[in-house]
Order: structure tokens, then C-alpha cells, then sequence
């Protein structure tokens, strides 16, 4: 269950970027044995007095199987009126039964709803409402992004305790930084770019001293290792300890990292199976 960020502010480490009603027998049986059994019908709340039975046999209050919803048996005698349903209700701790669930950048907390992750999920997607914007203007004041793109692809195998996982992943990112910004010209801004940890950057003249620029950060990785869960929607990745909030529901699992010192910039993962 351990994925990697594919974008852990690289952008902001560098100067640019990171349910009737029927009635039973009301006659007296003053000697007669009855026997209409009912071996099934519905008495949906009608009364049932099962006759005044004077020390004799009263078989027709004999409710075999039938379904008694509310009807009140006086003096029947009344073997399976509430049967025992031992599925009515379970415990259901494999969400995966719900709704399939979209890309939700800020998943968290609120949304861990937990489940059983065991299974061969496929990655569908990675999100982020993280304002890579603001990250990029804490280096230079007037920069913009015009677009961060995420795309994946990969497996991930969850069995017992135990987790692998096997993604090709990267985020795009389009920037423009203003003449004020740079200083090294659109070369040596895309340099710094790469040396930030972008796997490539572009930057070409804006026409008015700055430059455009586009990003690719690459974060493909392969790796394996044991977890654990607490029920209530968190798991805790070994061997290097990552918790992540996450949810099992419709065939889509969602995770997402946390406790970290850029838990904001963190993107969510959607899988499915």
C-alpha cells in the first residue's frame, strides 16, 4: 500500500517550484381438535386468539415457518413465529460493497472509512488540492502555475500483512516565472528546475524578460513490505513506518499519506480491482 508521492513539493524546494391485516381463528374450540396448521402464511398483524382451548389439542395455532408480523397468538401454540435470521445484520468490514468512489485530492480523515484493502488493485489516479501556486511564491512573488498533471500506471498487491506494489508514475507541471525571477535566464531556470528533482524541464521566453516552463517530476518505483490497520480507516506501511488514511468501497480503494511535514502536498491514489 505504499506509493510514492509523485510530487512531494519538489516545486516549493527550489526558488520555482514544488412492511395487512388478516384475522386468526376467533371461535371457541370447546372439544374439537383443529388442525389448520399454518405452515407458512403471513399474519401480518391480525389477531390470533388460537381459540379458547379447553385442555384440548389446538393445532391451528401452529405457526411453522410462517411470518407473524405483529399479530398477537393468544393460546396457539407458536413454534417459529420469530425465527432467527443470523443475516439480517453482519458485520460488514469490507466496504468494498459501496459506492465506487472518484479522486478526491483532499481525502482525509472524515473519508478514511477503512475496509479490507487485500486484493490485486490497479491504479486509476492521482489527485491533489494542494496550491502548488502559492508553494512556487514563496520563492518568487508573481509566479504562477497554470496546470499540474498527474498520470500513473501500476499495481499494487495486498495479501495477509503484507504489500507490493509496482507503479510508473509522474506530474507535469506548466509554470511561468516573471523577469524578476529570472536571473538565470531560461536555461539556467530550467537547470535549477532539474536540480530541484525534476526529471525534465523546458523554459522558453515569455517575450517580456521571463520565462514559461514545463515540468515533468518522475516518481516510479517498485517495493514491498508488511502493514498493519487500526479499524478505523488508517494503516501504518513498514518498513519505514508511513501512515496513510485510506477506504475500501464499490471495487475502488483510496489512500492517501499523512504525518508528514508536507502532509498538504501529498496527492491521493485511486485504485481499483
Amino acid at each position: 500500500m505504499k506509493i510514492r508521492n509523485l510530487l512531494i513539493v519538489a516545486l516549493a524546494t527550489t526558488s520555482f517550484a514544488v412492511a395487512g391485516c388478516g384475522n386468526g381463528n376467533n371461535g371457541t374450540n370447546n372439544g374439537e381438535t383443529n388442525n389448520g396448521a399454518n405452515n407458512g402464511g403471513t399474519n401480518n398483524g391480525g389477531t390470533n386468539n388460537g381459540g379458547t382451548n379447553n385442555h384440548h389439542t389446538n393445532n391451528g395455532g401452529t405457526n411453522n415457518g410462517g411470518t407473524n408480523n405483529g399479530g398477537t397468538n393468544n393460546g396457539g401454540t407458536n413454534n417459529n413465529t420469530t425465527g432467527t435470521n443470523n443475516n439480517t445484520t453482519g458485520t460488514n468490514n469490507n466496504t468494498n460493497t459501496g459506492n465506487p468512489q472518484t479522486c478526491n485530492g483532499s481525502f482525509g480523515a472524515p473519508e478514511a472509512c477503512g475496509g479490507d484493502p487485500t486484493g490485486t488493485w490497479t491504479l486509476d489516479g492521482i489527485c491533489s488540492d494542494y496550491d502548488y501556486e502559492s508553494a512556487i511564491q514563496q520563492a518568487c512573488a508573481n509566479a504562477t502555475v497554470s496546470d499540474v498533471t498527474f498520470l500513473g500506471s501500476g499495481t499494487l498487491v495486498v495479501a495477509g500483512n503484507s504489500w507490493a506494489y509496482d507503479v510508473t508514475g509522474t506530474a507535469t507541471t506548466a509554470m511561468q516565472f516573471p523577469a524578476e525571477c529570472n536571473v538565470l535566464g531560461c536555461n539556467g531556470t530550467a537547470t535549477a528546475i532539474e536540480t530541484a528533482g525534476a526529471q525534465s524541464a523546458t523554459c522558453t521566453d515569455d517575450g517580456a524578460g521571463g520565462c514559461n516552463c514545463d515540468a515533468v517530476f518522475d516518481a516510479s518505483n517498485a517495493s514491498a513490505g508488511t502493514y498493519t490497520t487500526d479499524g478505523n480507516g488508517t494503516s501504518t506501511i513498514g518498513p519505514d513506518g508511513e501512515t496513510y488514511y485510506y477506504c475500501v468501497s464499490g471495487g475502488t480503494l483510496q489512500l492517501r499519506q499523512y504525518g508528514t511535514a508536507a502532509d498538504d502536498a501529498q496527492p491521493t491514489y485511486l485504485l481499483s480491482n
